[in-house]
Order: C-alpha cells, then structure tokens, then sequence
C-alpha cells in the first residue's frame, strides 16, 4: 500500500499538446501514454488508482478528473497547438493536490521547451505525497528545463518496459518514504 491513510493512488498525466509536439512527438507521445498506463496498471494491481488527465499548451483543459477509465480519453484527437505553458499546467495540479490528499505520481509527457515561469509554478505546487516523472516524447526531447524540478525523467524512446517498471518500483519507495514520519515520541509512523 502506498499510503497508510487510504489505498488509492492518484495518477497524473500533463499532456504537452503545443505546437512543437506535432508529428512523431505526438505519436511517441501517444505510445507512451498507453505504454504508461499499462505499466501503472500492473505494478498497481493492489490499489486504487485514480487518473487525472490535463492537456496544456496555452492553455490547461480537464479531461479526466479522478477517474478509473484513463484509456477512454480522447488523446489522439488533440490538435497540437499554442505554446507550452507547464507552469499554468502545475498550477491545476496544485489545485488537484489540495483536493486529493493521497500520495501521487505525476508523469509530464512532453518534449520539453516550456515557455512560461517554472520556477513560480513549482515553488507554489504541493509537493507533499507526489512523485513528479518527466517523459520526454520525440527524438528531438529535450527535458533540461524541467530537469531540476522533477523526480526522474526519461526519454521515451530510449527507455524499455524493464527499465520503465525499475523507474515506477523505485517511484513506489519514494512515495512510501514521504508517508513515514516522527511522530511525537520521536517513533517512526506510516502517515
């Protein structure tokens, strides 16, 4: 179980669908996201997970909000578009986070680039119980602009199913670590 309060899990996805994600970033963008949901529904078997799906470029859109069908979701019709705004697209997560309470894991599929303040953005984004995965779709991805914001990163098509269940194992003892804490008696609980 990954949080001691409840067994649900919530599950991220901020879709970069900016003009720069045209082409074959859209489409590894696309097998990722499938690819993803796969690997979360089998490491995840036990808990329940809760998906929240935005797409952003400009602008942030709600496509699913705490939901178990994540499959469903129309991905492939969005058009891509406007730029890459992923600090508005935290600042929904932000809002996200309040409401949700449950440990989280957040995986950012884009091909980098983005235009607006990251720094702002993230300074405000509670972190607490969340697990941030930058994916980086396209050849030509370049993630060091969120590279020091995120919790891991991967390109996606340089990353394997073994290699990517490694990253959501390793993500699972991160998220179990943030649960444990002293409680007044200086013990260590599950929170």
């Amino acid at each position: 179980m990954i949080s001691g309060s409840s067994s649900e899990l919530a599950i991220y996805f901020l879709i970069d669908h900016s003009a720069s994600m045209s082409g074959p970033a859209f489409y590894a963008l696309l097998d990722a996201y499938f690819s993803i949901l796969t690997a979360v529904e089998q490491e995840y078997v036990r808990i329940e997970r809760l998906y929240s799906v935005m797409a952003y470029e400009s602008t942030p859109t709600e496509l699913l909000r705490r939901g178990q069908n994540a499959e469903s979701i129309p991905i492939s019709v969005l058009l891509p578009q406007g730029s890459s705004k992923l600090g508005k697209a935290w600042s929904v997560l932000h809002s996200w986070r309040i409401e949700d309470r449950s440990s989280g894991l957040c995986f950012i599929l884009t091909d980098g680039f983005p235009t607006d303040d990251l720094v702002t953005a993230y300074k405000e984004l509670d972190r607490s119980m969340l697990i941030l995965v930058g994916i980086g779709c396209g050849r030509e991805a370049n993630l060091s602009a969120m590279m020091p914001f995120v919790d891991a990163f991967v390109i996606w098509h340089e990353c394997d199913a073994e290699n990517f269940s490694s990253l959501l194992r390793k993500a699972s003892q991160q998220l179990l670590m943030t649960n444990f804490k002293a409680n007044d008696d200086g013990n260590t609980v599950f929170s």
